[in-house]
């Protein structure tokens, strides 16, 4: 492979592959991996010394059985003047036959996130886009951190009984930044979700309403603040009905409401009026529909668009979106149809069937628990984290005292007793899932609930006896407390 200025270092076809053993010490490195990271016994040296910890950490938690994946790190090479991306997965290997299942060794397998000039414009730009995703799937992350802060000083505010009432004008600032704070737990689920483009093998029990809405919000740098960097409009309007529960995929119908908007949006290169509307009609069932007034369809485009690989978007479209829209839409045994006008605008119509009433029985309320006090260790490392889960816990009456790493949460444990350990999963030095399993190792029947804001963390396993998706509700907390204590 060439090793000039452009091309040094692998392409994405190549893989890169390196071998370590349980302390950590490098035992085989192939030529990809050599080209990239050179043969310097210090595995890690080109990376950034945060990427460095990381890169430690990960290889350290897969030395304790843990399959670590899509862990993105940034080279920097001479020859460069951008660090590189290499998206990195560190895979445990264990020893099969023996009851203990020790790990032998840890395989670290990855590929380039960048391409050098020379390589197909296409490729690249998918590359981009993935690095992109994994990116924005970190700042969710962060986002949902600094979402779980304001939403939990929220409800200290309120459950304290500390919210200005009797001040109008400073009340409704605060509850104008609680409601912004709840639209962005909304956005960054909807992201998270869309995102990974989960499979869903259970079908669930879904309001249209709600769902449009957070298609809609999720969007919103789309439709709003691009066109408006332009100087172009888009207006929403909404005139959606109370309508009975439908049954179906969240994931997959929201790909398919994203996918309407955005073809709406690129129909109004000029702004326009993007609409949606609910109704429910005994005899046809659910309908939903997606209206705008942009350039419309001709009748030959009309009886196309749902047909693979038909686009009349040029290089910039794939043909997939509408097709793949129609595919899901049958799956949920739905219709899908559309009205046009040239120049006029088009309206894409949605009927489902209502789901049966066994299902709306479902989601009856849950019933009322009776509040019991424990002695509580919570570990983060974000500082506004730690001090709103102190606040919130001694308003329910607990005695709660906080950690900032792990190693701090381990000491006080050794000295203080406890009822239950809530961690954050995202810190440094030892993950959530790390302190657990030491925790369980010394206090074996220690209930352990992982706080996270990551929606790929797994399920509860011999270490950790319940997952909380930051950011979250009080009650909600406090009911998985009250299970486990």
């Amino acid at each position: 492979m060439s090793q000039s200025a452009e091309s040094a270092f692998p392409l994405a076809t190549e893989l890169l592959v390196a071998t370590f053993s349980r302390d950590a010490v490098v035992r085989s490195r192939n030529p990809a991996w050599l080209s990239l990271f050179g043969d310097a016994s210090e595995a890690w040296g080109p990376l950034t010394s945060d990427d460095r910890a990381l890169a430690r950490g990960s290889l350290s938690e897969a030395a304790a059985g843990n399959l670590v994946t899509n862990q993105v790190f940034f080279v920097q090479m001479t020859s460069r003047d951008q660090p590189v991306p290499v998206l990195l997965h560190f895979i445990p290997v264990m020893a099969e036959g023996q009851p203990d299942a020790k790990v032998l060794a840890i395989t670290v397998t990855g590929e380039v996130l960048a391409e050098p000039g020379t390589f197909i414009l296409s490729q690249t730009r998918r590359h981009r886009m993935e690095n992109i995703g994994r990116m924005t799937l970190g700042l969710v992350h962060e986002f949902n951190n600094v979402l779980t802060a304001i939403q939990g000083n929220f409800e200290v505010l309120e459950q304290s009984g500390q919210m200005p009432v009797d001040r109008p004008e400073l009340y409704e600032t605060l509850k104008t930044i609680q409601r912004a704070a709840n639209d962005g737990a909304v956005i960054t689920k909807s992201t998270n979700s869309y995102i990974r483009n989960e499979t869903v093998t259970q079908t669930e029990h879904i309001d249209l309403r709600t769902l449009i809405q957070e298609c809609v919000s999720m969007t919103r740098p789309y439709w709003h603040n691009e066109p408006r960097r332009h100087g172009i409009t888009i207006d929403t309007r909404f005139d959606l009905d109370e309508v009975p529960m439908i049954e179906g995929s969240t994931v997959e119908l929201r790909e398919v409401f994203v996918n309407l908007i955005m073809n709406a949006v690129q129909a109004m290169p000029i702004g326009g009026l993007l609409e949606f509307h609910t109704r429910f009609d005994r005899k046809q069932g659910v309908i939903a529909r997606v209206s705008d007034t942009g350039h419309g369809m001709t009748e030959q485009v009309k009886r196309r668009i749902f047909e693979p690989l038909f686009t009349t978007k040029g290089k910039q479209g794939t043909g997939i979106g509408l097709a793949i829209s129609y595919s899901i839409i049958e799956n949920h045994h739905a219709t899908i149809s559309v009205d046009t006008v040239l120049g006029e605008g088009t309206t894409f119509t949605i009927v489902f069937k209502p789901a049966k009433e066994r299902a709306q029985r479902e989601t009856a309320p849950a019933p009322a628990f009776t509040n019991k006090l424990f002695r509580i260790l919570a570990v983060d490392d974000e500082p506004a984290v730690r001090n709103m889960l102190r606040n919130l816990m001694r308003l329910k009456g607990h005695a709660i005292e906080v950690a900032g790493s792990g190693d701090e949460a381990l000491s006080f444990l050794d000295q203080h007793p406890v009822d239950v350990v809530i961690t954050d999963h995202g810190m440094a030095g030892m993950n959530g899932r790390q302190l657990a399993r030491r925790i369980k190792d010394r206090f074996p029947k220690m209930p352990v609930v992982l706080l996270t804001g990551d929606t790929d963390i797994g399920d509860p396993d011999d270490t950790i006896d319940a997952i909380v998706g930051k950011p979250f509700q009080l009650d909600q907390l406090q009911r998985i407390i009250n299970e486990l204590g």
